[in-house]
Order: structure tokens, then sequence, then C-alpha cells
């Protein structure tokens, strides 16, 4: 495995603004090469210009994408941009214009970077869109890649939509290759690194049911499980103790096991968990009916459901993990299930001592951990969750993680590291603003 330096760790801090332009009475097109025909929709790049053309359902605006300069660093669109469209639900509030409900989203890549551009499907003139500056990897020999009416490969970038967002693969540094992701749940952009090999022609992104694999023919260079709304499916458990009328701040709450039983206690909170609640928070083990007294309960920054404040606090036992969300107001906590038995280097020196591999950020908002599976061939994965973004991913590991491995949360990362600081794996999520 080749090794990306620290300085990788700042892969994901970009800003991107969002610009709103229309422009109508426009000639001279050359968008046939480029259309994408889906769902009553197409696409276009107008050559040698800014200006994308759509049509939705029997709409058609010309959109001009003037500022795309400040994205890119080109002031015109060549024949490299093709594009892919899908109609889609979103909900994005922009600084001019807020899209909600049924748009296009447009995926148009080319050889200065990608622009993700989303129209609303009941009136083409409201569009947002954004670009990132990337080397977009593509598959095939340069010769072949682009022709208007000759045969060849008409969309030679490896880019996809899916079902739960945008998938598309970047160079990286250190000869690492990136797998970039925007989920339609949150504007946030997801990478993370793998290991490629020296030719293209034969990459390929598959997509599967929550999963999203990197491939060279045969061979997979990376499998990654994504978690859009994951905690949106939550139980419900009603306090035994309740609400004292005081809105629960997390500077003062705490919150905890109790050792030996099946309660979580904290200020005027009191939690009984049924056999079942457990098996379904931590896969609690049939052996086991109670907490251990080194499982370990710790909080992450407020998230809102439906119109409520909650703290969340993880819940990192040795068969798995999970989330409990106390209110600020009230007696109906939440609680779910994140993941699989976490790695804990310890486990075989001294397995009366519970040291998982894991960490959180100082803001709250990242939480990262070692997942192991409960299959024979023991794979291992960087998982990352973000409750408050409501978005988890796990990323399949090449290598097996040694004792003297650490993982690191910061703001906007989560990676693992060498004992000489050598980063082996790391994921970022960092903001699209939507303006």
């Amino acid at each position: 495995m080749k090794h990306a330096n620290s300085s990788f760790a700042r892969i994901c801090t970009f800003a991107v603004i969002f610009v709103l332009v229309f422009l109508v009475g426009v000639q001279a097109q050359d968008a046939s090469s480029n259309d994408t025909n889906k769902e009553g929709i197409k696409v276009g790049v107008v050559k040698n210009s800014c200006l994308v053309k759509v049509e939705i359902k029997g709409k058609a605006e010309v959109l001009n994408l003037k500022d795309i300069y400040s994205f890119l660093g080109v002031n015109k669109l060549d024949r490299t941009y093709r594009s892919i469209a899908s109609i889609e639900q979103m909900k994005v509030p922009g600084k001019t214009v807020n899209i909600d409900g049924e748009a296009m989203l447009s995926v148009i890549s080319g050889n200065e970077g990608i622009i993700l551009l989303i129209v609303d499907a009941g009136n083409p003139k409201n569009f947002t869109y954004t670009a990132i500056k990337q080397r977009i990897v593509r598959k095939g020999e340069a010769k072949d890649l682009y022709h208007s009416q000759e045969e060849g490969i008409q969309r030679p970038d490896l880019v996809t939509i899916t079902k739960s967002g945008v998938a598309w693969v970047s160079y990286g540094e250190n000869n690492l290759y990136n797998l970039n992701f925007v989920p339609f749940v949150i504007p946030k952009h997801i990478t993370t690194t793998f290991e490629g090999s020296s030719s293209t022609q034969k990459w390929d992104i598959r997509v599967q049911e929550g999963n999203i694999s990197v491939v060279d023919g045969d061979k997979v260079l990376l499998k990654a499980d994504l978690f859009n709304g994951f905690s949106d499916m939550a139980d419900s458990l009603n306090s035994i103790v309740k609400w004292s009328g005081k809105t629960r701040n997390p500077t003062n709450f705490t919150f905890n096991i109790v050792e030996d039983t099946r309660s979580m206690a904290g200020n005027d909170v009191l939690l009984e968990f049924a056999e079942a609640d457990l098996n379904k928070l931590i896969n609690l083990s049939d052996k086991n009916t109670s907490w251990e007294s080194n499982e370990i309960v710790k909080p992450l920054s407020n998230v809102i459901r439906n119109g409520q404040s909650y703290i969340p606090h993880v819940v990192i036992a040795r068969n798995g993990i999970g989330i409990v969300e106390v209110p600020n107001e009230g007696d109906i906590v939440r609680y779910y299930n994140l993941g699989n038995k976490p790695y804990d280097p310890n486990e075989k020196e001294n397995p009366k001592i519970f040291k998982p591999a894991y960490s959180i950020n100082a803001l709250g908002t990242l939480f990262g951990y070692i997942e192991v599976t409960k299959t024979e061939d023991k794979k291992q994965y960087l998982a990352v969750f973000t409750p408050f973004y409501r978005f988890g991913i796990k990323i399949e590991l090449p290598y097996l993680v040694k004792t003297d491995f650490a993982i690191v949360a910061t703001t906007n990362t989560v990676y693992i590291t060498e004992v000489n600081k050598n980063i082996k794996s790391l994921v970022g999520i960092s903001d699209l603003q939507m303006q």
C-alpha cells in the first residue's frame, strides 16, 4: 500500500459558491453528442460557451453558467464536457432560488472538473449549480475519448447518479485516487482515498443497494457502504423518570449506563431496555442480558428531528455500536444501531479491558471507528457516521489494522494512521454551500 502524507487530511477543505443567472436567445448550438435523454429530460453543453441547454418534460431553457470561470478557471466549456441527468425529489435552499420538490439533477464533467446543476422541473428558469475543479478519472486511451460524430467513447468519465446521490472518481495525491460522493440527503461532499492501478481502461463504478464499488475489470479497488438518512428509522423508549420541565443542556447533562443492568440514566432520564431493545442497539449477545461496566457512552453534537432537538450519545459496546438520542425537552428517547463489532487491539492479550479503536472530533459532529465483520474472513472497515447530517459511510480496508495503528477524527475528516503518522485510509466530509 502506498502511503499518503499527513497533509492529505486537508483534501476535503474547499469553498464553493452557487450562482443563478438566466439567459435567452441563444444561437449556433452544437450539443448533440452531449445530450442525455432520460425520463423526458435532455441536457447538452453548447460547445465553446458557458451555455447548457435543458429540456424537462417538454419545457426547454438555455441556462448561462457565465461565472463558471471562478469555479473551473475556464470561460467556456469544450466538447470534453458530457452530461448525465435524472429527475429527483430535492430540497435545495439557495441564496436566490429555493428548489423544493421535483428537480432535474445534471452532472456535467470534463477536462477541468465537474459541474452539479439542479433545475426546477416545474420551472426550468429556476436553477442553481456548483463546480469542483478536479482531474476526473476516465477510462480509455486519450485519443479515443471524444468524438462528435465518429465512433468512440462518448462519456468516458467515471461519473454516475445513484438512488442516493452522485458519485465520481478523481485523481488524488501521492498516486492515490478519490471516490467522491454527494448524497441527496445533505449538501455535503464526501471523499475517500484508495490505491488504483496503472491503467484505467477497465475501470468502472458499480452501484448496488446501499453500496458503491470502484472496479478494474473483475478486481475491486474500493468498496463503500452508504447510509443515507440512517437515523430516520429509530425505535422509541419512554423515560421512567419524567422530565422536570427544565431544558436539558449538553454542557451539564450527564448520561451513562447503569452497570450490570439494562438501564441508562442521566439527570431526569431513566431508561429500562428490554433484552430485545439492547440487541437492536448494540448487537447484544445471547449470553449477556446487561451492560458491561467498561462499555462506553459519549455525547455528540445536538441534532434536530422533526423540529425537536436531541442530544445524541454514541454507545460503544463489545458487539456493536449504537446511538441513543435524549430530547432536550420531554421523555421520549430515540435509539438505533450504527454497526457491528468495533476493533479492539487489546482483545486477545487482555479481553477484560475493553479499549476499542474509535475517535470523535472536537465538535461532536463526526464519529469514526474500525469495524470488524462477523463473518469468518474478519474483514475490517473504516466506519464514519455523522448523526448531525444523517449520513454514514463504511470503507472496506484492503489491509488488517495493527495494534500500533491509530484512528483520528478532525473537523472534516476521519483517518487511520500508522505509528509513523503515515495516513493509511481517509474519509472526509466538507461543505457544499447552496447559494
